[in-house]
Parts: C-alpha cells; structure tokens; sequence
C-alpha cells in the first residue's frame, strides 16, 4: 500500500514492528463494557489526529469500535472485512446480541467485505443482506507468499532443532496451527491422535499457538492429556510457524467456524496433506479427496479415521499435497490478493464526491 502512494497508519492491542503503530491498549476480544468505551476513546483521539480518508478494520470488536470512531469523526471511506464469526458458535441471548453488534458495525461502515463466499452466504442468511457486503478478490484477508512459505526458507539446522527438542527423529508427525481453544477442534484432534497413538506409538502431534482460557477454554480432561502425553507437544505461539510445517506430515485443522484460515495455505504450501473441517472457507481451499481431506466439525471419529487414512498411503498424501499447493499458487498469492484490494480501494474512492477525498 505504500509502493501504490497510500500514508499507512495502524493500530491494535499491543506492539508492531511498524513506524506508524498505535497500541489500543484498551482493546480486548472480551465483552467488556469498560474497556470498550476506553478502547472506542483511544480510537476517536487516533482518528481526530491523523485525520484519515479510509479507516479498515479487521475483527469483530476492532470492526464495530473501529466503525463507530470512524462513523463519528466521519471518516469518508469505512471498509470492514470480516474473518471470522464467533456468532456461528452461539446460541440464545448471545447469538441474538452478537448479531446485533455486527449489524451495528455494517450500518458504521461504507463498505463490508467477509472473505470467504461461504461466510458471504452466512451473512447474507442470518444477519443482512444489504448490498454493501462484498467479497474482495476470490476470499483471504492476505493471501499466501509463497517466497516465505516455501521447504527451501527453512534450513536444515532448523529442522534438527525442531526435530531434536521434540523428540521427533523417526516419528510421523500430525500438526495442528491455532489459538488453543475449543471451537479450534482442539478437544477432537487430541481424542483421535490418543486412538492413533496407541496402535501407532512412533506417532507424534505437535500443537502450535496460545492457550486463551479465558474465552473459550478447552476441557480439564485435554489439558491434562496434552500436559501427560509423551508424544503430544504443545509449543506454544511461534513467531515462524515454519520450521513445524517442515518437520510435519499432516496438517490437522478440524475448527468449528473461520472466514477463510491462512493456516491451511501455509501449510499447503509447503505440499502438506490437509485434514480440515468441513466448513466455509475451508471448503473453498480443499475439495474433498482431491486436494485433501475434508470431515465434519466436532466429530472424532470421523477425524480418527481420515487421520489414520493418510498416515497409511504416502502416494495419496503426496497427490493431495501437490494438488493443493497448484491450487493455491493458482488461487491465493498474495501479490494477486493485494492487487484485489488496491482495486477495491480505488473503487470505492471512485464513488465518493471528489469534495470528500
């Protein structure tokens, strides 16, 4: 965005290496009445100072605090791209007040932008219909850069690393990439890795991301598996996630809901055999038993089996492997993905009255 002339600014909870970063310290995922007033303050006093002519968030409650700052400092251009609907877990009183909160975020802004057609179709069923929610491109927020994610980006000192601290010499090794939490499918992936593991003891899983108890917290019962288990490792958030995706086999991603998951592409592009739920914007990455493996959220069984599948026919991991990383350099580079969302930018600076830009 900068290289096409744009003044780049950001701004979220925490710290970015980026020269013109603002931490809303603020800014919780949690509904949290008082914080949220104080992070929507620290996002009017942003916009009052640098006085932007487009503001786009990212996020359930960046997007509807980020729209509303913006609606009230009448910013011209308001783009909101939705990833991700925590709404499609919930039931009752909640789902009915998550709706209204993303409803509330549509009406703040000028342009709404979910990135998966399925999350489009979501939309468009159970919450609005308004002709102002487009998807840009084909789907992803970012793309995939291949350069980065790519076997040779990752040397073989990293590898043995990897390898050595897990104690992964030898081992097939299942790998899940997500914040651990429960609607991630992680409860299912430790159920069928412990039914694997004890027909197959030189199997291994390694769990990458951050523990969040405090939204949606994964069962006593897994955390103490994941804690007891020689062959489970939980690492943790990893700044490179590569060196895992590497020293892996099989990419298991059995979430509940997503708008369109970079993890997939960033494993599938590595040419790793992918087990994903069969949910929207997954199912516009892989095509069942051409390009991977796809199995109903929340079901264990049906996981175990497509896990014990692939672990079984190196042939068919490699055909499925090498089917989805043409589909995605096809698809999703990132070059091709920013270029969408220049093209959007400059379509929607079109349509304002040029007193406004």
């Amino acid at each position: 965005m900068e290289q096409k002339g744009y003044d780049m600014s950001t701004a979220s909870f925490g710290e970015l290496n980026y020269k013109n970063h603002t931490n809303i310290s603020h800014l919780r995922r949690q509904i949290n009445p008082i914080q949220d007033v104080l992070a929507l303050l620290q996002l009017l006093a942003l916009i009052i100072r640098l006085k932007p002519q487009i503001v786009h968030t990212h996020t359930p409650k960046a997007g509807l605090l980020g729209m509303c700052a913006a609606w009230v400092c009448q910013v011209p251009l308001r783009m909101h791209t939705v990833a991700g609907l925590p709404l499609m877990e919930k039931k009752g009183f909640l789902f009915k007040l998550l709706v209204a909160m993303e409803q509330l975020t549509y009406f703040f802004s000028t342009s709404v932008h979910p990135n998966s057609k399925g999350l489009l179709d979501f939309i468009h069923k159970s919450i609005s219909k308004n002709s102002k929610i487009t998807i840009i491109g084909k789907g992803t927020s970012n793309g995939i850069n291949l350069n980065h994610f790519n076997p040779t980006s990752v040397s073989e000192e990293e590898k043995l690393q990897c390898v050595s601290r897990y104690n992964l010499k030898g081992k097939f090794v299942y790998l899940f990439v997500g914040r651990m939490v429960r609607d991630k499918g992680v409860v299912e992936t430790v159920n069928a890795f412990v039914k694997i593991n004890k027909g197959k003891p030189e199997t291994a899983l390694v769990l990458v991301g951050p523990f969040e108890p405090e939204l949606d917290p994964i069962p006593s019962d897994i955390l103490k598996e994941i804690d007891s288990h020689a062959c489970i490792h939980a690492v943790g958030y990893q700044e490179d996630v590569r060196p895992y995706i590497t020293v892996s086999d099989i990419l298991v991603f059995p979430s509940y809901r997503e708008g369109f998951p970079n993890v997939p592409l960033q494993c599938g592009a590595f040419k790793k055999a992918l087990i994903l739920s069969d949910i929207n914007g997954c199912d516009e990455i892989v095509q069942n038993n051409e390009t991977g493996i796809l199995v109903q959220p929340k079901d264990a069984d049906a996981l175990y089996l497509a896990m014990e599948k692939l672990a079984m026919d190196e042939g068919i991991r490699a055909e499925y492997g090498s089917a989805a990383y043409e589909f995605i350099q096809e698809n999703f580079q990132q070059e091709e993905v920013w270029k969408a969302i220049d093209s959007e930018y400059n379509k929607q600076i079109s349509l304002l009255d040029t007193s406004d830009v």
